[in-house]
């Protein structure tokens, strides 16, 4: 019977650290992805903000000359 308890409680044990290894895989997974998404968007609006500065300045730069 102590065996059998034992075995219950190992079972029980692996059961609750397989999950909570998966919870902790998907906690990294969603991490990184929202990391790569914050890093687009990032250099996305930056890109953005280059090419209208760059755009204002050509088009202010013949109507000063």
């Amino acid at each position: 019977m102590a065996t059998a308890l034992a075995t219950v409680v190992n079972g029980l044990g692996l059961f609750v650290s397989t999950l909570w290894g998966l919870r902790e895989q998907r906690f990294l997974a969603v991490f990184e992805a929202v990391t790569s998404a914050v890093t687009c968007m990032t250099m996305s609006l930056t890109l953005c903000f280059l090419a209208i500065h760059r755009h204002a300045r050509v088009e202010a730069g013949p109507l000063f000359i």
